[in-house]
């Protein structure tokens, strides 16, 4: 018989989707990948920067805009990204591996250390 594929399936989603919509739809592609989503790696918690930062008018662009709700390599990947899409992003600090210290999105201001409005219970006097 047919080996059946090992391919994963990405799940188009909608520009006009809700994040909600987004999120249902993710969960649901992520859960055909299976075999992916038991290894370490593809679990990693990640966070993208929000402003696009890729040329408009690109394929690079587009995926982008696609996968850039992510909150997991798992996640990314099933939106979309590449491998390839991933260590580049990685590599130019538009995306970050949580757990790696120091790193922000210098051109949305984010700061991590910054107790603004915060109180002493979560390190800040």
């Amino acid at each position: 018989g047919r080996r059946p594929s090992t391919t994963p399936r990405t799940t188009t989603v909608g520009a006009n989707s809700s994040p909600a919509t987004k999120r249902k739809n993710i969960l649901a592609s992520t859960a055909q990948i299976g075999k992916a989503s038991k290894t370490k790696k593809n679990n990693i918690t990640i966070e993208v920067q929000q402003i696009n930062p890729k040329r408009s008018g690109t394929a690079s662009h587009e995926r982008y805009e696609q996968y850039k709700i992510a909150t997991t390599r798992l996640e990314y990947l099933a939106l979309g990204g590449s491998t390839a899409d991933y260590l580049h992003d990685k590599q130019k600090g538009f995306l970050i591996e949580i757990g790696e210290p120091g790193t922000v999105f210098e051109n949305q201001g984010a700061d991590r250390g910054s107790c603004d409005n915060a109180d002493e219970a979560n390190g800040c006097s």
